[in-house]
C-alpha cells in the first residue's frame, strides 16, 4: 500500500514576524544582531529563539541571506514571500522589493548606524519612525533626513546621523535648508564624537537644531544631552512633556 504524503504545513506568520519583516523592508536589510536586539531583547542567547525563527523565515522564502563584500557582514533582506505578506496586509508602504545596488557596500556602515538609532528609539518607546527610504521613494522630499520621528502625535523630529566629515559649505546648505523648512519641530543631529564640537560652533537655528554624540545616545538613551551653542537639554525632557 502506497504511503500518502502529508501536505506541507504552511508557516504561521506572527505579529513579531510582521514587525520584523516591515523593519527590514523599510531599511533595506538588517544584520542578525539588530534583529535580535529589536525583537528578542533580553532573551538568553542559549535559547536561540531568534536564530531559529530567522532560519524558519529564510527557509520559508520570507527572508534572504546575503553578505557585504566590504566588511563580510551577513545581512538579511526581504524575499518575495515576505514582501507579498506585507503587501497583502497593506504594510509595504508603497515601496518596491529592495534589490542590492552598487551603493549597498558603500553605504552599509551608515545604514547600520541609522538602524541602530531606530532600535534605540524603539527601546525608548518611540515606534513611529519614518525611514529615509520612505522619505525618498514615497514622500519625494527635497532634503532627506535619515529618519523622521512623530513624538506624541504632534512633534515631528528630524534625525540626522553624521559619522563622516562634510565640507563647511555642505553643512551651511543643510543648516540653511532646515532654517527655512518649518516641517520639523526639532532637528536632532546624532554625530561622531569628534565632529560634535566643530558642528556646534557653526551657524544654524539654535531654537530647533541640536547635537548629541552617537556613542552617548547608545549608552545614555533618555538621559542623552542634546546641545547647541546656546543651550543644552536632556532628551527625557521632550519625551515626558
Amino acid at each position: 500500500m502506497e504511503e500518502i504524503e502529508k501536505p506541507e504545513e504552511s508557516l504561521v506568520i506572527t505579529p513579531r514576524d510582521v514587525d520584523l519583516l516591515r523593519m527590514i523592508h523599510e531599511h533595506r536589510y538588517s544584520p542578525y544582531n539588530h534583529i535580535e536586539t529589536a525583537f528578542w531583547p533580553g532573551r538568553s542567547t542559549q535559547a536561540n529563539g531568534c536564530y531559529r525563527r530567522i532560519e524558519i523565515l529564510v527557509d520559508g522564502g520570507y527572508l534572504a541571506r546575503d553578505r557585504s563584500r566590504k566588511n563580510g557582514q551577513v545581512v538579511y533582506l526581504l524575499a518575495q514571500k515576505g514582501f507579498q505578506e506585507l503587501k497583502t496586509r497593506g504594510l509595504d508602504q508603497g515601496l518596491v522589493l529592495y534589490r542590492k545596488t552598487k551603493d549597498f557596500d558603500r553605504n552599509i556602515d551608515h545604514d547600520l548606524k541609522v538602524l541602530t538609532l531606530r532600535i534605540k528609539f524603539r527601546e525608548m518607546g518611540i515606534h513611529d519612525w519614518r525611514c529615509e527610504r520612505i522619505l525618498k521613494e514615497k514622500d519625494y522630499l527635497k532634503r532627506i533626513p535619515d529618519g523622521v520621528v512623530l513624538l506624541k502625535g504632534k512633534y515631528n523630529l528630524a534625525i540626522e546621523l553624521e559619522n563622516s566629515l562634510k565640507t563647511k559649505s555642505r553643512y551651511r546648505e543643510i543648516f540653511s535648508y532646515y532654517r527655512e523648512n518649518k516641517d520639523y519641530s526639532l532637528i536632532l543631529f546624532v554625530v561622531d564624537d569628534e565632529l560634535k564640537e566643530w558642528l556646534i560652533a557653526m551657524d544654524y537655528d539654535p531654537q530647533r537644531v541640536w547635537f548629541a554624540g552617537y556613542t552617548d545616545l547608545l549608552k545614555m538613551k533618555e538621559r542623552t544631552v542634546f546641545e547647541n551653542r546656546h543651550e543644552r537639554f536632556e532628551f527625557s525632557r521632550i519625551l515626558t512633556r
